[in-house]
């Protein structure tokens, strides 16, 4: 038992590692330059967009599902508030996260009540974001309203950040929103026949995934400036990534921790940031970092909450 802890708390410690490996590299390849001020603000910023609509997506892996919704509803609702925004400006950030709200309620009623699987429900509305945002800015340009551009600072990303994952890591450890996920996803059969309202509770996971998602498209709205086709694209393969790459346990169940998507997003952006400064070619970051992503799953995935070692 003394050992099989010990192995846990070793895979546990490896997203943590190979971020400070990382970091150590970088410093001793790139002459200096990821250690600037511009440059570290630079990747926390693009960090916070995935560690933001991470927070949400973290209550819908702990019930053991993977939400492909992510990009599409960021489109939608980027879409949706820089239109409403532009008519009365205090209604960008409400509009989102309405929006973000009452699409990813869709996803988890249609998954939960229709038995379609999620990453099904995920990929049409992926498709539906593409659709809509490209719908929309075909004839005319979507910008962000000009009020909202002195937002767009260092300070405004990192509070944004900070908020969410707080309230998000209380949620996940505090309530019973968070504890009750965790449960289904570690055995739902065994959840439900203690009594935990096993439909309530996911549907409340995805609640909070519509909330963050739309705030992180507040947020591309600010960073951007405006809404386009390309919006949302690929959102939800970077976030479920950044997830991966934290340690995140992919079957969900208790060992489901906030702090991989604050790591595991840091870790993603680090890795093209870092890599660009150390002069590698872009043709071969993508393929490092499969690299990377592979031996960190393998090391740190649980292979028996999953089946694959009986």
């Amino acid at each position: 038992m003394n050992e099989e802890k010990v192995i846990n708390k070793v895979k546990e410690s490896i997203p943590l590692l190979m971020l400070l490996g990382l970091i150590i590299l970088f410093a001793l390849t790139t002459e200096g330059r990821f250690f600037t001020a511009y440059n570290l603000k630079v990747l926390l910023i693009q960090s916070s967009l995935y560690i933001i609509g991470g927070v949400g997506a973290t209550f819908v892996m702990a019930h053991g599902n993977m939400d492909f919704s992510l990009g599409g509803i960021v489109a939608i609702a980027a879409g949706i508030g820089c239109v409403a925004g532009n008519e009365v400006t205090w209604l960008t950030l409400p509009m989102c996260i309405l929006a973000g709200i009452v699409c990813s309620i869709l996803v988890g009623l249609i998954h939960i009540y229709a038995k379609v699987p999620c990453f099904v429900v995920g990929f049409s509305f992926m498709f539906a974001g593409k659709g809509f945002t490209a719908a929309l800015t075909s004839k005319v340009a979507r910008f962000t309203p000009t009020a909202l551009s002195k937002l767009d600072t260092f300070a405004f990303y990192l509070v944004m950040s900070l908020i969410v994952v707080v309230l998000g890591t209380f949620l996940l450890n505090y309530t019973k929103i968070g504890k009750f996920n965790k449960a289904i996803g570690s055995n739902m059969n065994a959840a439900r026949l203690s009594g935990i309202a096993v439909n309530k509770y996911k549907l409340l996971a995805f609640l909070i995934t519509g909330i963050t998602v739309g705030i992180t498209s507040f947020v591309n709205l600010i960073r951007s400036g405006g809404c386009t086709a390309q919006t949302g694209q690929s959102y939800e393969t970077q976030v479920l990534l950044a997830l991966a790459l934290g340690g995140i346990s992919m079957a969900g169940g208790s060992s489901v921790k906030m702090r991989s998507i604050v790591i595991g997003a840091i870790l993603y952006m680090m890795l093209d940031n870092g890599l660009l400064l150390m002069g590698v070619s872009a043709n071969w970051i993508d393929l490092i970092r499969g690299v990377i992503f592979i031996l960190t799953v393998y090391i740190s995935f649980d292979k028996k909450s999953v089946g694959f070692i009986a």
